[in-house]
């Protein structure tokens, strides 16, 4: 995968590569929106432009590497948020979906378009069987999206996840090609 995809979401949002230089306003985003990402996602934490650079980094890397997809979601040309296939297995021809979005554009359901968008181009553009999403049990936003998408829940995995020194239970969420039907 050299060059990653610019996925059209919506008139207003898409989903692009990240850029070496979108480590400040990435930086800003998170730490505009700390509180409600660091909530379930503890990486927020005390997250830095140099810490933003990094991941952009990896990023790059992992776009040369085929390993991973990680997309910037710009909502009328800002970043609003981070959604990618995080985990990417060529050889069962699967891959995992994590997402966040900054506050100021939550409640719009700009990241259920988003991971519909980003589904159905795993699945139909680079030959996927399955995409999966994993959410810690108690964050029922993240929940929502799969839910709403039509992914079936496969379980949920008893102190699965430790997040802030307490273990979580993990909801785990599936769809199959055969099963997918993009929302219009």
């Amino acid at each position: 995968m050299p060059v990653p995809p610019v996925i059209q979401v919506d008139a207003a949002t898409r989903l692009r590569p990240w850029h070496p230089d979108d480590g400040p306003v990435l930086a800003e985003a998170v730490n505009g929106s700390r509180t409600h990402i660091a909530e379930w996602l503890p990486w927020a934490d005390g997250y830095t432009a140099e810490r933003a650079d990094e991941f952009i980094a990896r990023c790059l890397a992992s776009y040369r590497e085929g390993t991973m997809l990680e997309m910037c979601v710009e909502v009328h040309g800002a970043v609003g948020g981070g959604c990618g296939l995080v985990r990417i297995d060529h050889e069962q021809r699967k891959a995992e979906i994590g997402y966040w979005l900054a506050l100021p554009h939550t409640k719009q359901g700009v990241m259920t378009r988003a991971v519909a968008a980003l589904t159905d181009y795993a699945l139909r553009d680079m030959g996927f069987h399955r995409v999966q999403v994993a959410a810690l049990a108690g964050n029922s936003a993240s929940r929502a999206i799969p839910e709403r998408l039509g992914f079936r829940q496969e379980g949920l995995f008893h102190a699965a996840r430790l997040h802030r020194g307490q273990w979580h239970d993990l909801a785990w969420y599936a769809v199959t090609e055969d099963e997918w039907r993009r929302p219009d």
